[in-house]
């Protein structure tokens, strides 16, 4: 279950990813330019704009573990299965959210450097699903956000230490984002 809940923690911080890299089109397109030409501010645009996207991944996330906690319920014959499920997802809201933060910074500081919130999604993923397998030493494993907020979050817990190291760096790398957007210069299309 927690490998599951595991996959649907990277199918969301793919989501959000795209997201917020959606918003780098409003800046190519010239949108942004006369967005901001009004008495709008760059925080308040940016801000409206990743809550829209974090808000789409607290929807696509509750589905998935609802659903997922639901169907185990069901088939097992166990209600206390949705808690469980619910309660291991929210851990994995902490290396969404870290995702969220780090697609944010990119964003304000490099913008076409987004590229590399992907690369970090592909290395943490194929971190945390293969690299067990592969026994590869604990220290590793642990830079992968997914495995960073436990390894077991249904069945051992998850890890309080990993989750808020991975919720700090997210608050970091969001409020770098926000000040590197307001800092840099608007390309005119």
């Amino acid at each position: 279950m927690s490998t599951f809940l595991m996959m649907l923690g990277m199918l969301v911080a793919a989501f959000v990813i795209a997201g917020i890299g959606t918003l780098r089109k409003e800046e190519e397109s010239g949108r942004l330019e006369v967005g901001l030409s009004s008495s709008r501010s760059r925080a308040s645009w940016l801000g409206v704009h990743v809550l829209v996207v974090l808000a789409g991944a607290l929807v696509v996330g509750l589905v998935g573990a609802v659903s997922l906690g639901v169907t185990t319920a069901a088939s097992l014959g166990d209600d206390a299965w949705v808690a469980d499920v619910l309660e291991g997802s929210l851990a994995h809201g902490a290396a969404v959210l870290l995702f969220a933060g780090l697609a944010v910074a990119l964003l304000g500081w490099r913008p076409r450097w987004h590229g590399l919130a992907w690369a970090a999604l592909a290395a943490g993923a194929v971190l945390a699903y293969l690299g067990p397998g592969f026994d590869l030493p604990d220290p590793l494993l642990d830079a992968s956000p997914f495995l960073a907020v436990g390894r077991d979050v249904v069945g051992e817990g998850a890890s309080t230490t990993g989750v808020v190291v991975l919720l700090v760096l997210a608050v970091l790398l969001t409020v770098a984002g926000f000040v590197g957007f307001r800092r840099r210069d608007v390309p005119v299309v």
